[in-house]
């Protein structure tokens, strides 16, 4: 971790004496990693009409890429100002990495939305 140039969160605790401050470092992560670990759903927003076979094909591909621990949910709009929410089972479940949400924009060409904290047990 120490080599990359990635950005890092360190949690410890600082020494001091003879004119110096030491870091004690107790735990050493990425923040890509918190981030990951606090994103509790991905909500993809789909037009009822782009929805085809192909296209959650391609998803179902992209998405069993990256198995975790974070919820796929899926807006579609309905036309005339209704949508409706779907949560995808939990065998479609995500690594919420930034790749995957890149991958998943590029294929939809929308934006992916994310969620963080707890969702109720209707989510």
């Amino acid at each position: 971790l120490l080599k990359s140039d990635e950005p890092l969160f360190i949690n410890g605790s600082v020494e001091t004496g003879e004119g110096a401050a030491k870091i004690i470092a107790q735990d050493i992560v990425t923040l890509d990693s918190i981030r990951e670990k606090a994103v509790r759903a991905l909500e993809l927003r789909l037009s009822g009409k782009g929805i085809s076979k192909e296209m959650l094909e391609n998803l179902q591909d992209i998405v069993f890429r990256y198995p975790g621990e974070c919820r796929l949910l899926f807006k579609v709009d309905k036309g005339h100002g209704k949508e409706v929410l779907i949560c995808a089972h939990h065998r479609y479940n995500v690594l919420a990495r930034q790749e995957l949400i890149q991958e998943i924009e590029a294929l939809i060409g929308n934006k992916v939305y994310v969620h963080l904290g707890t969702l109720n047990s209707n989510s």
